[in-house]
């Protein structure tokens, strides 16, 4: 058997982002609900080399759907470097953790980020659209859809995301790759 591991972590190493940015960490198979949580998942400042663990206002949440994929939404944070913890505790569906259980306390995967600037408000673009009243599409297609931002997975669905033909909605399922923004 393989331990489960971090196959993505955003925001990617040294890159900075706005005080509002969530987390997201995708990982390699299914995770266990019971051990995607603020104990094995954690968010620290970093201040003169010295951590401080950022424990007001941070939530973790484990997707629906694959449960691959970790959102960790927190309030703004100041200006300043951070890093996200996973810890050895995190353990796939089938109950194998990251870490040996002596073990399970300890760092299984860090990445560091800045923050900086303002609030990110703005709405997220999509690209490429196709054209309204598009013509020659082919039926049977996967269409993708990038983003010029990370979305939070949890307000992805097919409520908010439909396709039509004429003026009949057809029937779609929904997949979003945090580690592509597609």
């Amino acid at each position: 058997f393989m331990p489960p591991y971090v196959r993505s972590f955003i925001p990617g190493p040294g890159i900075t982002v706005a005080p509002n940015s969530s987390l997201v960490i995708e990982f390699s198979e299914a995770m266990s609900e019971s051990t995607i949580n603020g104990t094995n998942l954690k968010l620290f400042s970093i201040t003169n080399g010295v951590a401080t663990e950022v424990t007001t206002g941070v939530s973790v949440s484990l997707d629906s759907n694959e449960r691959r994929f970790v959102t960790v939404t927190h309030n703004a944070l100041p200006a300043g470097e951070y890093e996200g913890r996973v810890l050895g505790g995190a353990a796939n569906a089938t109950g194998v953790a990251m870490r040996p259980p002596t073990q399970s306390s300890e760092i299984a995967f860090r990445s560091s980020f800045t923050v900086a600037g303002s609030s990110d408000s703005a709405s997220p673009t999509v690209f490429p659209q196709l054209a309204n009243n598009a013509t020659a599409v082919p039926v049977n297609n996967t269409f993708q859809f990038g983003f010029n931002e990370q979305l939070l997975i949890s307000t992805l669905s097919t409520s908010n995301i439909t396709l039509s033909r004429g003026g009949t909605t057809v029937a779609i399922t929904t997949k979003y790759d945090p580690g592509k923004n597609t």
